[in-house]
């Protein structure tokens, strides 16, 4: 039994359009026409592709635009104005900014991120800490890498 249907889809290969039924978080089948049994999500002849994929992000510097008013466009500047933000950060601040960020992703079809967070004592390592709320609080798959400044552990 499908937990749910999703109906006239056409598919990545220009097959379509198709239904493609779903159990246990999973594709259980794909015909022309399934029997519908579960709720049923119409796709209308939309294409249906598999979930984004976000390989490389900072959620621990994400939405910082109204802290830092660039000027030259350099990337020298955009470290410069980071750099001078980081000593503001919370780990309440970071996992705001980072959440919504994450919600943002998850909303737009996200279903796997890798983010990238500083272990930087100068913001008394707010990214790391705030990095584990998001995994406690976050749904799905994801995982962390953490990116050492001053080669020192929080």
């Amino acid at each position: 039994m499908m937990d749910w249907v999703v109906q006239g889809a056409m598919l990545a290969d220009g097959s379509g359009p198709m239904d493609v039924g779903i159990a246990a978080g999973r594709i259980a089948a794909i015909a022309a026409t399934l029997p519908v049994e579960a709720p049923v999500i119409p796709a209308g002849g939309c294409l249906l592709t598999p979930g984004l994929v976000e390989t490389h992000v900072h959620l621990d510097k994400t939405c910082i635009l109204d802290r830092c008013t660039a000027a030259e466009g350099s990337v020298a500047e955009a470290v410069r104005l980071t750099s001078a933000a980081k000593r503001s950060f919370t780990p309440e601040d970071v996992y705001a900014r980072g959440r919504r960020t994450l919600e943002h992703a998850i909303g737009w079809g996200t279903t796997r991120m890798r983010t990238h967070v500083e272990v930087d004592p100068a913001s008394a390592c707010a990214a790391s800490r705030a990095c584990s709320f998001w995994r406690a609080t976050t749904p799905g798959p994801w995982t962390s890498s953490f990116a050492c400044s001053r080669r020192r552990a929080c």
